[in-house]
């Protein structure tokens, strides 16, 4: 077995997994079946990552808006950073899904 760069993170893995541990990017597309049900697997993951980063913009603005009367550095923090989880994971599945229609 031999190393190879995963398209989708650039990342090294082995020649022989079906799937990127990392990304999840699909290594192996056998056919054009597979490609389909990849391409699809990966619209679901935007439409998933889309929804979570809408939902935590807007409860980022609510809670700097209208924080709460205790402690309201801590949930705004909290919440900026799924924000920002949300947003990278949006990035990268949107990169993802650009990088398998290149192919």
């Amino acid at each position: 077995m031999a190393i190879i760069k995963c398209p989708g993170c650039e990342r090294d893995v082995w020649d022989g997994e079906d799937n990127c541990p990392t990304c999840k990017y699909p290594l192996q597309l056998t056919s054009e079946k597979d490609s389909l049900e990849a391409a699809r697997k990966l619209h679901i993951r935007r439409v998933w990552a889309s929804t979570f980063t809408v939902c935590s913009f807007f409860t980022l603005v609510i809670s700097f808006v209208r924080p709460p009367y205790s402690g309201h550095g801590i949930p705004s923090v909290a919440v900026l950073l799924i924000f920002t989880a949300a947003f990278i994971w949006r990035y990268l599945t949107n990169a993802s899904i650009a990088r398998l229609g290149e192919e």
